[in-house]
Formats: structure tokens, sequence, C-alpha cells
């Protein structure tokens, strides 16, 4: 027993010992922290508000993804989260809502405003007719627009005498806009998925409006497909400066000089241009007038060079033919605002994630409505704002 008691009395003082250390060690402690925060006082207090004042700030990644600061968390990559405002929430909330009812998603609409404006300016980046002539917004099907078809004319009387009586002829030309432009693509899930860029917004879409601006500078110039109301070439059958049999119309200076002195620039002409192919240039750069002096000329520009002949810019316009068929055109030269191009609303760009939901492929489409006539000072029928050189087989 005795024995049993001394233990106990050993154990008491070891414990004794060891709390009266460690109370020792931790009032140590406390008091090197109290020392360092009064010395740090300040520092700390920076330190505290540069957090606060970050607290949820956004952020933008390389990659364009937006991050918002949530507090200081000692595991870093928890310190951000990625954030959608209430309104992008409530578009992203919509498009998934109206994927599951089974409605294609009309970006034009769904996406911030601007954006179906920004694809219609791709499309003019690839179209000679869409940014350089006379493009008209419509909010219907159809637009009127009075043409001058005649010119007035007066003559002189004494006083009491009746003058010539003349008459000024209108017509009124129509724009119908009864066709859609456009095409679709499938694109594979996992595609999308696993590439490095956005695809869709990088190539899929901007891929789709350089062929529509080619598909509406082959209506406008060629007449392709008959979709446009009236093309420049249909105006200007009368004016051709035509080849030999089966092959394409000459360029010649002859032929040049006849273009450029067919419109009437006295009568409100304005910025005549020449609309033709890349291939053309290998004739047109070493022609000479009758002095022998060069009627081309390339002077860089911005960077690029700039083109006129005789005087005119000439603009490169892919879906003019070199060496085209017989009756199509090979070079034109004319005011472009003398032509306008009606357009209902911008570029749609609808989206259908089920047209082949088994095999994993999501369907991308492009629709644009447009129409194209001719607005000139004499009758569309025998338009003066332009000359077409065709190639006439004969």
């Amino acid at each position: 027993m005795d024995n049993e008691k001394k233990l106990q009395g050993m154990i008491d003082e070891v414990v004794k010992s060891s709390t009266s250390d460690l109370k020792s060690k931790i009032e140590e402690y406390e008091a090197r922290q109290a020392k360092f925060e009064e010395e740090h006082a300040k520092e700390v207090a920076e330190y505290r508000a540069a957090l606060e004042k970050l607290q949820n700030k956004k952020f933008k990644s390389e990659g364009g993804q937006i991050y918002k600061f949530a507090g200081y968390d000692t595991s870093f990559n928890k310190n951000f989260k990625a954030c959608l405002d209430k309104e992008e929430a409530d578009k992203v909330a919509k498009y998934y809502l109206d994927m599951a009812n089974g409605k294609a998603v009309d970006f034009a609409s769904e996406m911030p405003v601007g954006f179906g404006s920004t694809i219609l300016g791709l499309a003019e980046l690839s179209s000679s007719a869409l940014s350089t002539m006379r493009v008209q917004p419509i909010n219907t099907d159809t637009f009127k627009a009075p043409v001058k078809a005649t010119r007035e004319t007066a003559d002189s009387q004494a006083h009491g005498t009746a003058r010539a009586a003349t008459s000024i002829t209108a017509a009124t030309v129509t724009w119908t806009l009864d066709q859609k432009i456009g095409s679709y693509v499938d694109v594979l899930r996992n595609n999308i998925r696993d590439a490095n860029v956005d695809i869709i917004n990088s190539w899929v879409i901007p891929m789709q409006a350089e062929a529509i601006g080619q598909y509406v500078d082959a209506e406008v110039f060629n007449g392709t497909n008959s979709k446009y109301t009236t093309s420049v070439i249909d105006v200007t059958a009368a004016v051709t400066a035509s080849g030999v049999a089966a092959i394409a119309a000459a360029i010649t200076y002859t032929n040049l000089n006849t273009m450029f002195y067919h419109i009437a620039w006295e009568r409100g002409i304005m910025d005549a241009k020449w609309y033709g192919s890349r291939a053309a240039l290998k004739d047109i750069s070493a022609l000479t007038d009758t002095y022998g002096q060069p009627i081309f000329q390339q002077v860089p520009i911005n960077g690029r060079p700039s083109q006129t002949l005789m005087g005119a810019q000439y603009v490169i316009t892919p879906t003019i033919a070199n060496a085209p068929a017989n009756g199509a055109m090979r070079l034109c030269f004319g005011d472009p605002n003398q032509y306008i191009i009606a357009t209902r609303g911008d570029i749609e760009n609808l989206i259908n994630p089920y047209i082949l939901m088994k095999e994993d492929t999501i369907q991308f489409i492009a629709n644009f409505e447009s129409d194209g006539n001719v607005a000139d000072n004499a009758t569309a029928s025998g338009s003066g704002a332009f000359a077409v050189m065709s190639r006439i087989d004969s």
C-alpha cells in the first residue's frame, strides 16, 4: 500500500510539472503573438482591407472565362468561383429550357445585342456587294421605292404663250424577300468538347457567314439561281464588250474605255467602282492607253494595295469568273450606290441538338433573308449606272 501511495505521489508530481511547463509555454506563445500583432498591426489591417476589397471582384482568364473572388481560403483554388451575371444566367437558363422543350435556339436574339450584326459583319468582309453597295435593313418581306424612268425637259416661250408639255415617268421597284439564304453543318459533340479553341464561334459561324457573303455576290453580279429580283448583269446586257467565239471577253483598253464612258457621270453617278476577279488583274496591269500611259495603278494604303483602274477603285470579286460561260460576266463597272440589297434582320444562327442525337451530333444552321434590285436614274431594264463586259460566243 505504501508503494502505491508513493507511486501516485510520483505521478502527481510529474503531471503537475508537465502542466506547469505547458502553461508556461502557452503563456510564452501568447505573449509573442500579442507582441507580433502589436508590432504588425498596421500591416495586418492593410492585408485585411486588401482582401475585403477583392471580395466579389471579377477577373477574366486568358481563355475568356469570368471568375469571382469569393473570400480567402488556405486552399487557393477555392478562392475563385466561375460566375454569371443575373442577365447572363437568365439567358443560359432559358437556352437549356428551350432545348429541353425541343425548340431551336435563335442565337441572334438569345445572345447579347449586336451579336447578329457581328455575324453580318463577317459576311460583309467576304462580300464585295455587302461591303460596297447600299444595304437597306427592313422589317417586312417587301420594300418598294420609286425610280425615275425618264427625265424632264424644258423650253422657253414668250409671256402669255404656253410652254411645251412634258412628263416625268416614274416606276416603282419592289424588293421581295421570299427566299432564305444559308446552310447547316453537323458537328460531333466530342469535337466541340475536345477542341483547344471555340470551333463554333471561331470557325463554323464565320465560315457560314463567308458562304452567305459569296452567295450574295453571285446573285448581285451574275444572277446565279435568280433568287434576287434583278442582278447587275440583267440590266446591262446591251452594253457588253464581247470577245471571240468560245473564249472569254477580251480585256483591252478599247473595251474598258467603252465601259468607263458608258455610265452617265454627269447625272448623279457617285463613286463608281470596277468589280472583277483577281486573275483579271494579270491582263489589266499591263494595259496602256493610246498615248502609252498605264491605266492601272497600285498604291499601298494601310498595309495593303489600293488598286485603281482609270482612276476608279478595282474591287476583287471572286464570284466573277475570269473565263466565264457564254453570256456571263467577266468585268463590271458602275455606281454601287445604285444597287440596293434589302435585308430582313441579321444573319440568324440556330442550333439543333436533336437531329442526330444517337450519333452525338449537333447541327448548326445559318439563315439570311435578302433580295437585290437596281435603284437608278434610268429604267430598271436599261440601267445607265452599270456597264458589264460579258462573254458572247458568236
